[in-house]
């Protein structure tokens, strides 16, 4: 058996809550109906949510 420490060796970071990630996530579904009903225009504007999204949560503050 494995003697764990009294105490936790640092406290532990975990960064808060972010709308980004979820707004990319609908855009995949965006594209996917505008690939399946053949509108090219749809399926760009899912392809721009998609990109915004993943720039804006890359590029999000990053506060500890």
């Amino acid at each position: 058996m494995i003697a764990l420490p009294a105490e936790p060796p640092a406290p532990i970071h975990v960064p808060g809550g972010s709308w980004w990630p979820l707004i990319t996530a609908l855009g995949l579904p965006i594209m996917a109906i505008g690939a399946l009903s053949q509108l090219i225009p749809v399926v760009l504007a899912g392809a721009a949510v998609v990109i915004v999204g993943i720039y804006r949560w890359a590029y999000e503050p990053f506060e500890m």
